[in-house]
């Protein structure tokens, strides 16, 4: 076994926080076996399209604790470096958006487009206080209060305002709106079009938390299928594979073949992730 690979071995044991992966490289290196060991560091993982994913094992080509430590840590030098404080918390991209709602123009003419964004990790909000006034969690229950919306009369004489129920009390429009719409068309699958005449109160974010066991999953679920279905799907193109590609494809179906019949969920991903 060479040196460069026993030294970057020995880097990697040292900052390895899993006692159970450590133990694992010490045996193949007692045991002499530079082709296992080559398997557990050669190539690392890197990220892709679906972020970083590879077979659970010891060593930087698999995923365990010490790999995505060191992506973590990856990330939050990246933030640094563009200016962003790493200790805002979550960061969503744009792979979580589920859709926007409509537009609305604010009395002084700026057109504010809210997002629908989805995030499985729990949230601490923290607003920007030059861009948000407030931020805070509504529970599915108060977006299906029974007496929302309610309708009250414009204090200039014009038409009604929408207002709906969060956080124990009455919210005005936009918010108002945006929460109605959102209820409409992620809980009941309706369409609604709204445009209100007020200043922007606040921003909502949807926890994922919140909604765990409810049916309201599976709504959104067929939502975002039929959207795929209706305006992704029709305008889609695809290119032929590369000879690289064309390869992996060929390998990734032998792979599957030579599975034993009754491979679980695991042994296949395994395979997935080999290719």
């Amino acid at each position: 076994m060479n040196d460069e690979l026993l030294a970057r071995v020995g880097a990697w044991m040292a900052m390895d926080p899993d006692d159970v992966d450590r133990a694992t490289i010490e045996k193949l290196i007692e045991e002499g076996d530079e082709a296992k060991i080559r398997h557990c560091f050669d190539p690392p993982l890197t990220f892709g399209t679906a972020g970083l994913r590879g077979p659970e094992m010891a060593g930087p080509a698999g995923m365990n604790r010490c790999t995505v430590r060191r992506a973590t840590q990856g990330v939050v030098a990246w933030l640094g470096e563009l200016g962003i404080d790493p200790a805002r918390g979550v960061v969503v991209g744009r792979e979580a958006a589920l859709g926007l709602l409509d537009d609305f123009v604010t009395l002084g003419g700026h057109v504010v487009t809210p997002v629908v964004l989805w995030s499985s990790a729990p949230l601490t909000l923290k607003p920007d206080p030059a861009e948000v006034h407030e931020a805070w969690h509504a529970s599915v229950a108060d977006l299906d209060h029974p007496e929302s919306p309610r309708p009250e009369a414009h204090p200039d004489g014009g038409e009604p305002i929408l207002r709906m129920f969060a956080r124990g009390q009455w919210i005005n429009p936009p918010t108002a709106a945006w929460l109605y719409q959102f209820r409409e068309v992620g809980l009941h699958g309706g369409v609604e079009i709204i445009m209100d005449d007020a200043e922007p109160a606040g921003i909502i974010v949807i926890d994922a938390d919140l909604l765990v066991g409810e049916p309201v999953l599976d709504q959104l679920a067929g939502y975002a299928i039929n959207y795929y279905e209706d305006f992704v799907k029709p305008a889609k193109t695809f290119r032929a594979p590369t000879d690289q590609e064309r390869a992996a494809m060929t390998e990734l179906a032998a792979k599957l073949k030579a599975l034993p019949a009754g491979a679980d969920a695991e042994a296949i991903q395994n395979e997935v992730f080999e290719v």
